[in-house]
């Protein structure tokens, strides 16, 4: 009888060990991702009660007041609101004219003169043009 010896894992032994990492780094995973989720759920539940406690505070503030009109120029005055009837205008400060006169326009940068399109394939099949006169620039 031959006796074999195996180096290193393989067949089932070797596919047990492959499946239960697989799990392992699923389990890891759902972890990291449960962590992520507990955060933002803290995060949102503090954002919630934030939100809440100014809502309450307005809500008294509301209350504390209850002539209508009184409570339209409190959150006006708050707030910086723009009445019914009235307009916001925002004041923008006023700039130094420029004179009429000045140059303000762009210095003209000549441009390269380009060739038709057709000079470059008659250079292609023909080669150069042999008229007098310098040869369009390219």
């Amino acid at each position: 009888m031959e006796t074999r010896e195996r180096a290193g894992l393989s067949g089932w032994p070797l596919f047990w060990l492959v499946a239960t990492l697989g799990v392992l780094a699923s389990l890891a995973r759902y972890a990291v991702r449960t962590q992520q989720l507990d955060l933002l759920r803290d995060e949102v539940a503090t954002r919630y009660a934030q939100m809440e406690a100014t809502h309450q505070y307005l809500a008294a503030q509301l209350s504390a007041t209850p002539d209508v009109r009184a409570r339209e120029a409190t959150l006006q005055a708050e707030w910086n609101l723009v009445g019914p009837d009235e307009r916001a205008v925002q004041v923008i400060p006023e700039t130094p004219a420029t004179p009429q006169n000045s140059p303000r326009r762009p210095t003209p940068v000549p441009t390269a003169t380009q060739a038709p399109p057709w000079y470059w394939w008659w250079l292609l099949f023909f080669g150069p043009l042999t008229t007098p006169g310098p040869p369009p620039s390219p």
